[in-house]
């Protein structure tokens, strides 16, 4: 069987856990969020000023993987949608982004993954 693609869409092979979050839609809903999972009120939209500074708690898709000791892991940060199209021949996502995109990461935006780890 062949795999089809477009734009990085595939309807044969799984490319990971994947999360979503925009910016502008991050506030969290206090009543209903937990210390593990973040949940978005989604009722408003903050768009974010020049040179401001957000926290993002994004959610990745839940998976049950085991990996060995020496096993890398490969995260994915875009603005656009990395996944493209479900399928080949529609369109994907098309972001209405603009201007440039800074990750901040370590000394006071410290970053990192949450896992539960089972055994």
């Amino acid at each position: 069987m062949q795999d089809f693609t477009q734009n990085g869409a595939s309807a044969l092979r799984y490319k990971g856990a994947w999360g979503r979050l925009r910016a502008s839609m991050r506030h969290l809903d206090v009543e209903h969020s937990t210390d593990e999972i973040p949940a978005y009120s989604l009722d408003r939209v903050e768009k974010l000023s020049e040179k401001q500074v957000v926290e993002l708690d994004i959610i990745l898709s839940p998976i049950g993987l085991s990996s060995d000791k020496d096993e890398t892991l490969r995260i994915v940060i875009s603005s656009k949608d990395e996944l493209g199209s479900v399928m080949p021949g529609t369109p994907g996502c098309t972001p209405d982004n603009s201007g440039v995109h800074i990750l901040h990461t370590g000394g006071i935006n410290t970053s990192y993954l949450q896992f539960p780890l089972l055994n």
